[in-house]
């Protein structure tokens, strides 16, 4: 099958290239319609580069401050690929007829093997890990995996650098750490000093690698915070703590930056922190910040998050429903306004779309409040497809989508970085809340206030 060839060459790190010609656009007779590649960095999400394939023989330099991963991705993230990016490094990207992108690099090949099998080993064992009493088991079961996982990299060490044996070794441990993590401190709920988190001790902070999944550290220093004291003080002295933890200043910045930005944009993974986090913690933790190396990772976080607060005049979004028509929040003015923000490849917004319809018919009649549905997806098509069967039509409430509305100015006045996520509007368009809390009797609580507040 003929694919367009991309010739991806010299990601400059900390060494120059020898090429002046690092990037190369080979362009056959494939009838894909894509037409641009866009490549940021993964944990950042920061710009590498906007790769047009019109540009036939075009030579470009790239460069990456530290070896790290990267995201391949279509236009609107309709196909993704894991990259490494390390000083020298000479790949071919094919794009086949189905627009999947694919590596001739193996370090590329064995980064999406790590991201893809994590996914497939949770799925086939899920049953016995969410039904097992026996913790320990879990924790071996997973050992062993990494183990088979390692395995599998040093067959192929003889063709990797050393830049890229460090960062697949790290992601092969980190993939499995982020899922632990997620079972023991959301799913479980367990306390930091419950057995199961024995496995922090294994990790290893001041590994260069971490910066290119750098949360489970800051999950890490959470659990052995924790155990030291009572409960979290405050935000600054957490954000000491991982200084007095790290020894490699670069590092410490880093992990300081993620901190903030996770607190603004995954406030549900941080239940602990996010009762001590506010505007005015933001401001100060900021200035505080101010030197810090990596604060350019604050900035867009910080403004979606200022922009989404209570009291804030909402962004006047447009939106297209089903039959192709358009709508304006300006449109409901007068309105209290919920909106569920979800997307049909998101299980959790499945999960909970029965209990927001229950809502939405229930309030359905009410004068006063409009129930909307907000798909985010990438396409309109599968966002459609959705509704062919007829159990997901919705009789209540109103069914629109934003395109890729996570990665528009609807997602970033919003501060959509993570779905569900449900926002209530009051009737002059600015937010009451941006954070709500998942459908059930709380929310239902938090609406049945504001209207009874408009009744008075």
């Amino acid at each position: 099958m003929k694919n367009f060839l991309l010739y991806l060459g010299c990601l400059l790190g900390i060494v120059a290239c020898q090429s002046q010609e690092s990037i190369r656009l080979q362009v056959g007779d494939n009838a894909t319609q894509i037409d641009t590649l866009y490549l940021s960095e993964s944990i950042t999400e920061r710009s590498i580069a906007t790769l047009a394939l019109d540009q036939v023989g075009a030579g470009k330099s790239i460069e990456v401050a530290y070896p790290t991963t990267g995201l391949l991705q279509t236009k609107n993230g309709g196909k993704t690929y894991l990259m490494t990016l390390t000083p020298g490094k000479h790949s071919t990207i094919s794009i086949a007829a189905d627009s999947t992108l694919q590596s001739d690099s193996k370090a590329d090949s064995l980064l999406n093997y790590l991201w893809k099998s994590s996914n497939n080993f949770i799925a086939e064992n899920g049953v016995f890990i969410f039904n097992t009493d026996q913790l320990d088991s879990i924790l071996l079961l997973f050992e062993g995996f990494q183990k088979d996982r390692k395995a599998v990299i040093n067959t192929h060490e003889a063709v990797l650098t050393t830049d890229e044996l460090a960062i697949l070794h790290y992601q092969n441990e980190a993939r499995i750490y982020s899922f632990l993590f997620y079972f023991g401190r959301l799913a479980q709920r367990l306390p930091a000093g419950d057995p199961f988190f024995k496995f922090i001790q294994k990790m290893d902070t001041e590994n260069p690698a971490a910066k290119t999944l750098p949360h489970n550290i800051l999950y890490k220093y959470e659990i052995n915070y924790l155990q030291q004291h009572d409960s979290l003080q405050s935000i600054a002295a957490f954000m000491e703590y991982i200084a007095e933890q790290t020894q490699s200043a670069d590092l410490a910045d880093f992990y300081q930056a993620i901190y903030l930005k996770e607190l603004m944009e995954s406030p549900s993974y941080w239940s602990k922190h996010t009762g001590l986090f506010d505007v005015t913690i933001l401001q100060a933790a900021l200035a505080a910040e101010k030197e810090n190396p990596y604060y350019y990772l604050l900035e867009s976080s910080s403004s979606a998050y200022f922009a989404s607060q209570q009291g804030e005049v909402a962004y006047d979004f447009e939106a297209v429903g089903l039959d192709s028509t358009s709508i304006s929040l300006s449109d409901l003015k007068g309105k209290l306004v919920f909106i569920d923000n979800w997307a049909t490849w998101c299980g959790p917004c499945l999960s909970h779309r029965p209990k927001v319809l229950e809502m939405a018919a229930k309030y359905q009649d009410h004068p006063r409040i409009q129930f909307l549905m907000i798909s985010l997806d990438a396409t309109q098509k599968r966002w459609k497809d959705f509704f062919t069967k007829e159990e997901n039509k919705s009789r209540a409430g109103q069914d629109l989508i934003i395109e890729n509305g996570m990665q528009t100015e609807y997602g970033d006045r919003f501060n959509i970085r993570f779905i569900p996520k449900y926002v209530l509007i009051d009737e002059e368009g600015k937010i009451i809340n941006a954070d709500l809390p998942e459908p059930g009797v709380g929310l239902e609580r938090i609406i049945e206030a504001e209207l009874s507040k408009r009744n008075e």
